[in-house]
């Protein structure tokens, strides 16, 4: 506006086509650029969209809807320098079974399923691997209601005094044991850690939501070094696991009762339902998806807008053409062709350049996918479609009110 030139448009007779011929160009260009970065945060969104769904469809390896978790922590108590902390979860378990409502209850040390934990060096055939790390009681596994594979799980009878024996997840039976599977020695805690036998392998309970389940070792808290136990329960909390008979949040009162009678010293952290755990796994995704759907969102509003003014005001200037059209002939569906025209080859200019903008946003995202592929067709057929349709929509109103222009009217006007 500001470099307008008045003698030039005075000249003109003030014709409504200068501005046209200055600045339709421009105002094209920014509908179509709307109309692309709106089909690029679409995709992205849809992208994110499938891979939420697929998370959450993911299965975890137990039973989330009837598990409560607990955190405790040995930091502080007289069980931090104890050395059989076990005798904490003999007393914690019996007395959580007398709950009504608790099914079973059992310990885990250094994290729980869903949850971030710790690991240890194994060595096996001379080579040494990181693997994820477990103490548990002996409840745990039916607790989760994980599946036994091979073997059999750990037991009551597996004590300080008795052999020490390991159970393997599937992961770690099919990646590292390559003589077998029961019976193997592995040594956990490095070259001087001690030597425990493979008695069972169960399936797989995943560690994240969105990643391979990792290679995991399982042995009692009876057999687990006082050192490791200090050592793991300074970094994760200890976690108390209930099976409920019904909704299991209803049993977190009863639950931190029970801990508070065992030992009142005890520091007790989160308590929750373990399907709440697994929506806050993948947390992160979840805000990914509601900030590009936002944007996306935001962005198809704003190109809707944007086009719907571009075509309102291109039928007002072209008012006058409109009459003469239809005055020589020209019946109203020529009329709405004409304008849903322009506006729809603004539309697939948009969406062409869209598509490739998205095509180069899916390598910034291709980390944050689970199941669907980067250049998912189906997710940028839908993106381009849902643009296009929200184009048209946008395009009708004017092209409407352009074929109601009566030229009689306008002939007179003129």
């Amino acid at each position: 506006v500001a470099r307008v030139d008045p003698q030039r448009v005075l000249k003109e007779g003030g014709s409504r086509t200068a501005s046209s011929r200055d600045h339709g160009g421009l105002r094209d260009s920014l509908v179509v650029g709307e109309i692309a970065l709106s089909l690029v945060l679409l995709t992205g969104a849809g992208l994110l969209g499938r891979t939420f769904a697929n998370l959450m469809r993911t299965d975890a390896g137990f039973d989330v809807e009837r598990v409560l978790s607990a955190e405790i922590w040995l930091t502080g108590s007289r069980h931090e320098t104890s050395s059989a902390p076990t005798v904490l979860y003999d007393e914690l378990i019996d007395r959580l079974r007398g709950v009504p409502g608790v099914q079973a209850a059992a310990v885990v040390e250094a994290g729980a399923p869903l949850v971030r934990g710790g690991n240890i060096t194994l060595v096996y055939d001379g080579e040494h691997r990181s693997v994820d790390y477990r103490p548990i009681t002996p409840d745990y596994f039916s607790v989760l209601g994980v599946k036994l594979l091979d073997g059999r799980i750990l037991e009551a009878r597996d004590g300080a005094a008795a052999e020490r024996v390991v159970v393997v997840n599937q992961a770690f039976a099919s990646r590292y044991l390559t003589h077998g599977t029961l019976g193997e020695m592995l040594r956990l805690g490095g070259d001087a850690g001690e030597l425990y036998r493979v008695v069972g392998v169960v399936a797989d309970v995943r560690s994240y939501i969105g990643f391979p389940p990792n290679p995991s070792v399982f042995i009692t808290s009876a057999q687990t070094p006082v050192a490791l136990t200090r050592l793991y329960s300074g970094w994760f909390p200890i976690h108390v696991l209930v099976r409920s008979a019904a909704d299991p949040a209803t049993l977190a009162p009863a639950v931190q009762q029970a801990i508070r009678e065992t030992d009142p010293l005890v520091p007790v952290g989160t308590i929750e339902p373990m399907s709440r755990t697994l929506h806050a796994s993948v947390a992160f995704q979840r805000l990914l998806l509601l900030l590009l759907g936002g944007f996306a969102l935001l962005a198809v509003v704003l190109a809707a807008v944007g086009i719907y003014g571009l075509m309102s005001h291109r039928v007002v200037q072209r008012r006058h053409e409109f009459g003469i059209r239809m005055s020589l002939g020209a019946v109203p569906r020529d009329v709405l062709d004409l304008v849903l025209g322009r506006g729809m080859k603004l539309t697939l200019v948009g969406i062409g350049i869209g598509l490739a903008g998205a095509t180069g946003l899916t390598r910034f995202l291709e980390n944050q996918l689970f199941g669907v592929k980067p250049l998912d067709v189906l997710t940028f057929a839908a993106g381009a479609a849902g643009v296009a349709l929200v184009s048209l929509a946008a395009c009708a109103v004017p092209a409407l009110r352009a074929t109601r222009v009566d030229p009689a009217v306008v002939l007179r006007d003129e």
